[in-house]
Parts: C-alpha cells; structure tokens; sequence
C-alpha cells in the first residue's frame, strides 16, 4: 500500500473562476459523493466512467462496482465465499467496539434476504421457513437458516429454491476487468421484491469482502443506484431495507478505508445519508430535484441558474455541505 500513490482526481473545474476541481478520492474527509442526473441528458455516467478509470489507474484493485445488468464477455468471473465466510464466526465477546452493529447487521442481512424472498414469492414468511435461531457462541445467523432449510421436509414446497438460494450465498460471484474493476451485477426485474434482494445481496457480498481483506487499503465503491429502488411508489417496508443497506455501506466510510460514489437519477436518499459532496446535472422528467425549478431558483445565484439553464446538457451544480457552499460545475472531458 505504501508503494501506491494515491492522488485527487481533477473532476472538472469551477465554471466562474476556471478553478480545477478536485476529488481527493482516499481522504476521508471526502469519503461520500452523490452524482445525480439523467442517464440519456446529463454527462453524469461519463463522469463517474473518467473517475472509475483514474482510480484505476492509480490502484488497479481500489475499484468495486454494484450495477444493474449482465456480466460482458471479456470480464473475468470471480468466486466468492466471503458471504458464508462471515457467517461462520460467533457473535464477539461484550468487549469488542462496534459488538452490537456487527451483531446487527449479520441478522438484517440474514432476516431481510430471505424475507424479501418471501415477499417475492407471494407467502408469509412463515409459508416459506419455520422461525429460525443460531448459537450466538459458536456461529452467525446464516448456520441457523442454513439448518432451518436443510431441516425442512422433503416435500416442502419450497425447499429445492432456498436450496438454491444457499448456494448463491456461499458461491457469488465478481466480475473482474481492467478498465471496470470488480463488479457485481444485480439482475434486473419488474418485481421490486426480487429487485430489492438482488440489491441487498450485493451489499451483502461487498460487506463481507471487506471483512476478508488481510491489509486494509483505499477502495471505491461505486454503486449505480437502481431507480425503481428510490422511486416514490416502492413499498415502504423494501425502501427501509434499501436505505438501511445503503446505511451500512456509508457506516463503512467511517470505519474502513472505503469511498463511496452513488450514481442515480435521484437524488434521494443522498441528503438522508449525509453525503458531504452532490453533484446535480440536469434530471430526467420523473427524477426528484430539477435545477430548473423556479420554487428552488432562489436558493442559487441568477448569473449561475442562468449559465446552467446554457448549457444543461454538459454543466451541473456541485455542493458540499460540510464547507456549505456550492458552485458552478463543468465536468471534466465532457464535449
């Protein structure tokens, strides 16, 4: 790690003063940014593809991307055991820091998979696996639904696909490429149940990655937000387990060597989750924060609304709230 140098990242420049912008990518004062815009009208996947490549640069293992879609044909599949890996160890002794959050966050990953499962399938929790308990001083929660499915009747309705969910929990797998990194690819579906479990086993997995490393080391994690996970309409009870999950990730820029970049069409949840740096391009018809909108026009300065109204194809807002000031964005090689 010492031999790596580690830089900022020239993200654009200051529309008004020329100034070069910079993302100082491993301090972890800069540790969460949110990049929002449409996907077909903003330069907002161009940009986070230029800092995905620079940090790549930079460190060839630092890249780990959650996103929608399928694996292509020249990225290298990975096998992982990290999930079932994590699971294997007991509950920490009362005097470990940070006991109960490691004891929490073993049980919402276990309860909430499988409960999303449930959900998916249309059955109570109760139709699909009996209450399920683990010795809390020798394993994790994963052993005890690991021997609640392997208990279950032969002829249990269910069995062969929780089965078949084991499997995937004990074998994921990452993708690997040169200019990409590593990648986990959530399976799109219509069902937003399903959806919402594809997204919670890749936290899940990066999770548990991050327990396995022998030495720490920077890592960005960029994370290409599903819409349909952020949507106004979504289940209550899916978005608590989407934001909690999110929660966990942005628990880990605090307590790990971890960066964490959001790229979404919506800028929500990012304020909840108190991400210090926002970049706003111009949305998508349905997103939820239009820099157009003449109820917010006043909150910015008119010289800047009306450069922005320009040249909204290539120029954004770019705030940071811990220094609270926001300026005009242009980002970098975007024509």
């Amino acid at each position: 790690m010492d031999s790596i140098e580690y830089k900022p990242i020239s993200i654009g420049q200051n529309t008004v003063t020329g100034e070069v912008v910079e993302w100082p990518w491993t301090d972890a004062a800069y540790s969460t940014m949110a990049i929002v815009g449409g996907a077909d009208n903003s330069p907002r996947l161009a940009l986070v593809d230029k800092i995905v490549k620079e940090a790549i640069q930079q460190d060839a293992k630092s890249v780990f991307q959650i996103r929608l879609g399928k694996p292509r044909s020249h990225e290298l599949a990975i096998s992982s055991d990290a999930i079932s890996w994590s699971g294997q160890f007991s509950d920490p002794p009362s005097d470990v820091e940070d006991r109960d959050i490691f004891i929490g966050n073993r049980i919402f990953f276990c309860s909430n998979y499988f409960g999303l499962l449930a959900q998916s399938k249309g059955v109570l929790r109760s139709e699909l696996l009996p209450p399920t308990s683990y010795r809390w001083n020798l394993e994790g929660p994963l052993e005890g639904y690991r021997r609640a499915i392997q208990n279950l009747d032969a002829d249990h309705p269910h069995k062969l696909s929780l089965e078949s969910e084991l499997k995937k929990l004990d074998e994921n797998t990452w993708y690997h490429s040169d200019a990409d990194g590593r990648c986990f690819y959530i399976e799109d579906t219509s069902d937003e149940y399903a959806l919402a479990q594809n997204f919670l086993f890749a936290v899940w997995s990066f999770w548990a990655e991050i327990g396995k490393l022998d030495e720490p080391q920077p890592m960005l994690l960029v994370i290409e937000m599903p819409k349909s996970l952020v949507k106004f309409s979504l289940d209550p009870e899916v978005n608590q387990v989407v934001i909690r999950a999110l929660e966990i990730l942005r628990y880990l820029t605090r307590e790990t060597t971890t960066t964490m970049l959001l790229s979404s069409e919506m800028l929500y949840p990012a304020p909840e989750l108190h991400f210090r740096h926002k970049i706003i391009f111009q949305s998508s018809e349905d997103g939820d924060f239009n820099l157009g909108n003449e109820d917010i026009n006043h909150y910015f300065s008119r010289d800047l609304i009306q450069y922005w109204l320009s040249n909204k194809s290539t120029s954004g807002i770019l705030f940071d709230d811990l220094e609270d000031f926001h300026i005009s964005f242009k980002p970098a090689e975007v024509n």
